[in-house]
């Protein structure tokens, strides 16, 4: 595992080298690591460098469901033999540092290349965002060159370590697509085929991927070869998920069936600043709702602004960002973001958003109020064909100076609310995903064959999360840390309701709190409706039994039911009697995590 000896490792000092196979050297020699649970010990390590981990994670990481009784103090064992391997750090302590509640290991990005791959893709994303796309060809090409093949190949990792592998090797896959972005944006078409043959042939079920690389031989005049990457991707979309293209993938096959020229892009072509977040990779469905935003945003007598609003975690930013990013060719000048923090308690001032949006489009002197640099901005962007993504607004108060002016410009912001005194604004409700696309997303983040083996069980997990993204991403993500788990046994926790939203909670997401977030900015008298209506008995409550329910007059019933509805978590149902229904997952957190 350690007898690689390149020439890049014989240099005085630390080198490990993770992202492939492991080297690592140490005063320009190899150091005696013998046996496979001490690597496994120093994975867990440098997964988490500079931070402690705990010794439950690192007694997965090392035996994983079957350690033995004299775990910890074999630990301890290990961590001495690496400390002697490896030796002290220049000022004299202890590379490996022990603390009550764990062990961790102290390297740099000189010294590892993973902290090195972060270093640079971070700064190449951020060049991407602001639209300085030969500073992030820069970054992204040496950061992916770091890597020679899967991440610590040759270790055997437990459950926890597996997972954030896969976490990192998702990173690598967002920087390859970004840098192959960066490039077509350059015009270096050619320059990008060989390595998205590549990541399609790793990643089939990416249509980002896929849409990417029939672009690029578009442009370079391979259209026949453009056709039959398209037909390759719908036939694994098609076998793996049961779903066709999406409008991204549509859209690359409608410009390849009309291409009859080489269509390249000058290599001195200055797009505007795109300052949009990544899109999330494993998107799935929504595709009338894209479809829709396209025709809306795009049309000459569309609206200006395209409101979204739905309940917490239903996936109105992945909608938002994954729509923004497939119109940006229609959208030469330019793309702002800004998440406007609504649910997390930090609401950004609509003056400190316009200078940011300001300066990013060059304006260097700002006026002081926000009317001012409200009509500043207005004026800046009045002759450009810009789209502004406002995310998480609070209301119409926050969002209105952030507007653009003219009908050259679009919008598209989202809320948990209705933004109903928005003039002018096409309201879109973001409905929880169809079963469909619900077990779509957990294909692609659980793996589809695990899904397809256990459908029923994969089906009991989308209705206990409601049909919410968030619910059933996190859902996902504890399958994909538990390969060997069997869904059944998910669906089952999933099913005690008392226990259901501790169940939906995996490191810094949780289903909690995102509900908690919009319970807390409700009215103490919408607050009690709400735990009355969650303690009704039935998922509906008639519109006639609302004021009995609620033990208030009807006009004040009124009055609280359209408070829940503006803000997406009481939902009305047909039938032959008006009735409502508290959002499935709001529910349970009414009646249990109060």
């Amino acid at each position: 595992m350690n007898d690689s000896r390149g020439a890049d490792l014989l240099w005085s000092g630390m080198r490990i080298n993770v992202l492939g196979p492991w080297q690592v050297a140490v005063s320009g020699g190899l150091p005696e690591i013998k046996g496979a649970k001490r690597y496994a010990l120093l994975a867990a390590l440098l997964l988490d460098p500079g931070r402690t981990v705990s010794r439950e994670r690192l007694v997965d990481a090392v035996w994983e469901d079957d350690p033995p009784t004299s775990a910890l103090a074999n630990l301890r064992t290990y961590v001495a033999d690496l400390r002697r391997a490896l030796g002290p750090l220049a000022d004299g302590r202890p590379r490996l540092a022990s603390s009550a509640s764990g062990y961790a290991i102290e390297v740099g990005p000189e010294e590892l290349d993973l902290l090195c791959f972060e270093k640079l893709s971070g700064e190449g994303l951020a060049a991407c965002r602001r639209g300085d796309h030969a500073a992030a060809v820069s970054f992204l090409a040496r950061a992916v060159g770091l890597w020679r093949g899967h991440a610590f190949d040759g270790v055997e990792l437990g459950s926890w370590a597996r997972a954030r592998v896969t976490a990192l090797e998702d990173r690598r896959w967002e920087a390859q697509l970004a840098l192959a972005d960066a490039r077509l944006a350059l015009g270096r078409h050619e320059d990008v085929v060989a390595g998205l043959r590549d990541v399609v042939a790793e990643r089939p079920l990416s249509e980002r991927a896929w849409a990417l690389l029939m672009t690029a031989l578009t442009a370079v005049g391979r259209r026949s070869e453009a056709l039959d990457a398209f037909a390759r991707a719908r036939a694994v979309l098609d076998r793996e998920l049961g779903v066709r293209p999406g409008p991204e993938l549509r859209a690359a096959h409608e410009r390849a069936l009309a291409a009859d020229r080489p269509a390249v892009r000058s290599a001195d072509h200055r797009a505007g600043p795109c300052a949009l977040p990544a899109p999330v990779s494993d998107f799935v469905g929504r595709q009338g709702l894209l479809a829709g935003l396209g025709g809306w945003l795009t049309g000459h007598d569309g609206p200006l602004v395209a409101a979204l609003s739905g309940p917490p975690g239903v996936g109105k930013t992945a909608l938002a960002l994954r729509a923004a990013h497939l119109l940006r060719p229609s959208f030469a000048d330019g793309q702002l973001y800004q998440a406007l923090g609504a649910s997390t308690g930090r609401q950004r001032p609509p003056g400190e958003v316009l200078a940011e949006f300001l300066r990013t489009l060059g304006v260097r002197e700002l006026p002081d109020g926000v009317e001012d640099r409200a009509a500043l901005f207005r004026s800046t962007v009045a002759h450009r064909r810009l789209l502004v993504v406002l995310d998480d607004a609070a209301d119409v108060a926050q969002v209105r100076p952030l507007l653009p002016g003219t009908g050259s410009c679009r919008a598209v912001i989202t809320s948990r609310h209705r933004l109903t005194a928005l003039e002018g604004a096409h309201a879109v409700t973001v409905a929880p995903l169809t079963e469909t696309e619900g077990i779509g997303l957990l294909a692609a983040v659980a793996g589809p064959a695990r899904i397809r083996r256990e459908r029923d069980a994969a089906t009991r997990i989308f209705l206990a999360c409601g049909g919410h993204p968030l619910a059933l991403r996190v859902a996902a993500v504890r399958l994909a840390m538990r390969p060997a788990w069997p869904l059944a046994t998910l669906a089952d926790r999933l099913w005690d309701e008392p226990h259901r939203l501790d169940e939906l909670t995996i490191g810094e997401l949780s289903v909690r709190a995102y509900l908690e977030s919009s319970f807390r900015r409700l009215a103490d008298g919408a607050r009690r409706a709400v735990a009355l209506l969650a303690r009704h008995v039935g998922d509906d409550v008639p519109a006639g039994r609302v004021a009995e329910v609620l033990g208030r007059p009807e006009a004040e019933s009124d009055r609280i039911v359209e408070e829940l509805m503006c803000a997406n978590l009481l939902v009305p149902t047909g039938g032959a009697e008006p009735s409502y229904r508290l959002d499935r997952l709001f529910r349970l957190y009414a009646l249990y995590a109060r």
